[in-house]
């Protein structure tokens, strides 16, 4: 075990990975761990609909779109500790839930839009 692997954050995400580290998983065949080497926020789209969604925070947040081999999972929103701060299972994830994960945890957006995608306003 990993020290402090065992740690959980609050999220509003009822997600079981929210909050917790992330997992050793591969994103079309690239570990999650090498996708977060460069020490930022990382929004993992298995959906391909959320890179609209994050945009506004684009300035501190990298957004890689592709498979996940998490059974379940379709998107991860990972802090650049690595631990989990939003996660979904849903195949069409509410734009609204993923804009409040990336407010609460990474601030106001900094480009306008963010009311466009049904999330708080810019």
């Amino acid at each position: 075990m990993m020290a402090g692997a065992d740690v959980r954050y609050p999220t509003r995400s009822d997600h079981e990975l929210a909050g917790g580290f992330a997992p050793d998983l591969m994103v079309d065949g690239v570990r999650l761990a090498e996708l977060c080497r460069t020490a930022r926020p990382l929004l993992v789209d298995g959906t391909g609909t959320l890179a609209a969604v994050a945009e506004p925070w684009s300035d501190r947040v990298d957004v890689v779109a592709g498979r996940l081999d998490l059974t379940g999972t379709t998107a991860l929103l990972v802090r650049p500790d690595s631990y989990v701060a939003w996660a979904s299972s849903d195949p069409a994830p509410a734009a609204s839930s993923l804009v409040d994960a990336l407010v609460d945890t990474f601030g106001a957006p900094s480009r306008a839009g963010v009311g466009a995608t049904g999330g708080r306003p810019g």
